[in-house]
């Protein structure tokens, strides 16, 4: 997980603070190895015991106190007379050859060293965990391609051996060993070590509930666990193409393909709005479809804030920068919003993740004259201020499974108008009320529905009244209500041995 998280993390983020509020014993799943993870979790408010990682969890590391390991350190360890030894750049010098090199943390600890041989070329990579101990070793051949990987314990022992088989300089497949300290199990390729993983899990926590937010990256090891486990599909984004003409269509998601094609050895698909679960009981088993919002939040923690108390005409867009949210629409909306009333200005904040796009929506304002009014602003963390200063907020994406940012927005007292595309607006959106919702592409009627609430000061603040009591729908304690399905239905499922 990192610092800027997709949509997808920020859903299971939110989920994990609803479990823990309800006292649900609830962990998130991380399968890459990522020596920062510990920083990264505490980033987003993840505590070190509400998550596994699966070399951690295979290397027995769990809670680690912090520690320091500095590049003096690594030094001795080499057992490098330091008289002799120069620096430069972080490369490290023994009597004019290059040695090592050395590269830190921001705290000061080491985070990785390439150990280098009599010719200057490093022949093997140790990376170190931010928390301060030796975690893996990449060994390479004599041109330096990579061969093993090893995965240690907090004493240093192996646990994970991943050695990598090339053919015609490509990796060919990957055979991997598990030394547990008992026993040593191989398998080959991460499919078959995640699976492992999983079933030690199911070992270690009987009777739980597998949720699946990335399938097109664990659907197989879900699939193939030794252990029998109750799987659940969640479902982010749409299930397949072209469902606007073809609500059963079967030209699926390629990120949904292999589950929706195997939904069989699967207990249950969860949608997130009552639109998608109603299309997706067009064509899968009744019993296998469960509706469960992505969306949760707690009145407690939000202020009412009236008209005057926001920036005048203030609009915002908060998604990924990517061509399917369609962000340059937004734009051409603005733009007409903006002739009918100068003072208006519109913030659009997220992450950039397709930097070609993002540089033509940056000509795209610079053709229509609008640098001034409209500024990006990068991922934060936390955007409830922007939320309260907000008057209005546009939505005009391709396609989405739910945007949690539109009951965001209504939660914080931000009408909303969005284009009619499947899924989301219908869940959140009532016309006429809280916002409304137009046909997509229809940027007049979307620019004179954001002129006529912006210009009416008595309608926006009915609207937004509405918008603060229809998020009430998706108030955390209503949304935990909606997962004791899961629980009763896992329960159910290892009540019958593990059999669906």
């Amino acid at each position: 997980m990192k610092i800027k998280v997709s949509g997808i993390e920020n859903a299971q983020i939110k989920r994990l603070v609803l479990f823990r509020k309800f006292g649900k014993p609830a962990k998130i799943l991380t399968m890459l190895y990522d020596p920062e993870t510990s920083v990264r979790m505490a980033a987003h408010g993840v505590h070190a015991d509400e998550y596994f990682n699966l070399y951690d969890y295979l290397c027995d590391i769990r809670e680690v106190e912090q520690r320091q390991i500095q590049p003096t350190d690594i030094l001795k360890m080499a057992k490098l007379p330091l008289s002799s030894v120069t620096e430069k750049n972080k490369r490290y010098y023994l009597k004019g050859k290059l040695t090592l090199f050395i590269d830190t943390f921001s705290n000061g600890n080491v985070k990785r060293v390439l150990h280098y041989g009599p010719d200057e070329k490093y022949t093997s990579e140790d990376k170190y965990d931010v928390r301060g101990f030796l975690s893996s070793t990449i060994i390479f051949d004599v041109n330096q391609r990579r061969l093993v990987d090893i995965y240690y314990d907090l004493a240093g022992n192996k646990r994970i051996t991943q050695r990598w088989q090339l053919k015609d300089e490509k990796v060919s497949k990957t055979s991997v060993i598990v030394d547990d300290g008992q026993r040593k199990t191989i398998l080959t390729g991460k499919n078959e070590l995640q699976a492992y993983f999983l079933s030690q899990l199911a070992e270690a926590f009987p009777q739980s509930a597998f949720i699946t937010d990335r399938a097109l990256d664990v659907s197989w090891a879900m699939e193939n666990t030794k252990t029998p486990i109750y799987k659940a599909l969640f479902l982010h984004n749409i299930h397949a193409t072209n469902l606007l003409k073809n609500p059963t269509s079967k030209d699926y998601n390629f990120n949904y393909r292999q589950p929706l094609l195997n939904l069989n050895q699967w207990d249950c698909m969860i949608a997130q709005t009552d639109q998608q679960a109603a299309d997706c009981r067009l064509q899968f088993p009744d019993d296998k479809v469960v509706k469960i919002s992505g969306a949760s939040w707690d009145p407690e923690t939000v202020t009412k804030n009236k008209l005057k108390d926001r920036q005048p005409y203030k609009m915002i867009s908060i998604s990924r920068i990517s061509p399917e949210k369609r962000i340059e629409e937004q734009i051409h909306i603005f733009n007409k919003i903006h002739a009918e009333i100068p003072d208006a200005t519109f913030d659009i904040w997220g992450l950039v993740s397709d930097d070609d796009y993002f540089d033509k929506l940056k000509q795209q304002i610079k053709e229509l004259k609008l640098e001034k009014e409209i500024q990006f602003h990068d991922f934060a963390l936390d955007i409830s201020k922007v939320y309260d200063e907000a008057q209005l907020m546009i939505v005009t994406s391709e396609y989405e499974g739910v945007m949690l940012v539109i009951n965001e927005a209504l939660s914080h007292g931000v009408p909303v108008i969005a284009y009619d595309f499947k899924y989301a607006p219908r869940e959140f959106i009532i016309p006429g009320e809280n916002g409304n919702i137009v046909a997509m592409g229809d940027r007049g009627i979307a620019a004179s529905t954001g002129i006529d609430l912006l210009q009416d000061k008595k309608k926006w603040q009915e609207y937004s009244n509405h918008a603060y009591e229809s998020a009430l729908r998706f108030s955390q304690k209503e949304v935990f209500a909606q997962w004791q399905q899961i629980s009763e239905r896992a329960a159910e499922f290892y009540e019958k041995g593990g059999q669906q």
